[in-house]
C-alpha cells in the first residue's frame, strides 16, 4: 500500500489484512501539520477511488485493499488579514452604527 501526500514519511507499506486507513497513515509517520485529514482518499488498483466521509461526529474511512494508494491532500493556505482590511471592516461597522443611531433618533 503506497501512502503519499501530506504525511511525515511518504512510503510503501506491506499490506496486512484488517488494518485500516489510519493505521497505514500512522505507519507513514502520521499526518503532517498542513494535512487536510478529512480529504484523505484511497485510489484502488482498478482505478476507482473512495474518500473519507463524515456522519454526524464520526469519520467513516474506506477499506484498504492490496495495491491501493492512500493520498492525503494539502490544506489550502489561509490569507491573513492585513491592516488595510481591518481598517475597512472598522469603517464599515462605524458607518452602520452611525446609520442605526440616526434612524433611532428620528
Amino acid at each position: 500500500v503506497k501512502v503519499s501526500g501530506e504525511v511525515l514519511n511518504p512510503n510503501s507499506i506491506v499490506y496486512l489484512s484488517g488494518r485500516g486507513l489510519k493505521s497505514y497513515i500512522n505507519g507513514a509517520g502520521g499526518f503532517a501539520d498542513n494535512a487536510r485529514k478529512r480529504g484523505a482518499y484511497i485510489k484502488y488498483p482498478n482505478g476507482s477511488a473512495k474518500a473519507t466521509t463524515k456522519f454526524l461526529f464520526f469519520n467513516a474511512y474506506p477499506k484498504v485493499k492490496p495495491g491501493s494508494e492512500i493520498f492525503v491532500p494539502k490544506r489550502p493556505e489561509r490569507e491573513k488579514m492585513n491592516a488595510q482590511t481591518w481598517i475597512g471592516i472598522g469603517t464599515a461597522v462605524a458607518s452602520m452604527a452611525a446609520i442605526v443611531v440616526s434612524l433611532i433618533r428620528q
